[in-house]
């Protein structure tokens, strides 16, 4: 394994770009942390040990400038600091706006349209009323002990 890490290491083409961004880590099981991006390329990215990620891990990163994009954990050195690769590269623009343009504001919008299906009036929530339920309760349980007599009865 240490030789397969060595070679994914040696393997990186893209130049590198000290950076300093704050983002938020997602692990595999969705939990968040906030991390500092110190090393930013084309294809991937450093960050220091602050999650206990695994060798190899599905992970996302959020970072302002870019939204959230997924990437693999693919090592680790001995100081601890994590080496991943994105699954899609950046764009030299994409890069670009974040190394050279640096955004000031952690917002990120997200694009949001009305789902039609979900927004429709059979899907609302449409609670009943307490005194419907208690009548609904009550016919229920009188036509099952209603049942039940008509059943038994005869035999008798």
């Amino acid at each position: 394994m240490t030789a397969t890490v060595a070679k994914l290491y040696d393997q990186r083409t893209a130049p590198r770009h000290s950076v300093g961004l704050d983002g938020t880590l997602r692990d595999d099981n969705n939990r968040p942390y906030e991390v500092v991006v110190s090393d930013l390329s084309l294809t991937g990215f450093i960050i220091p040990g602050s999650a206990n990620l695994k060798i190899p891990s599905r992970i996302g990163l959020g970072l302002t400038g870019l939204g959230g994009r997924s990437a693999q954990v693919v090592r680790k050195d001995g100081q601890g600091w994590y080496g991943c690769v994105f699954d899609v590269p950046l764009t030299d623009a994409e890069l670009n706006s974040v190394v050279v343009e640096r955004p000031k504001s952690t917002v990120v919008s997200l694009p949001w349209t009305p789902d039609p299906i979900l927004d429709a009036p059979s899907f609302r929530d449409e609670r009943l009323s307490p005194l419907i339920k208690v009548l609904i309760i009550a016919g229920a349980t009188g036509a099952l002990w209603g049942g039940l007599a008509a059943a038994v009865w005869p035999s008798l």
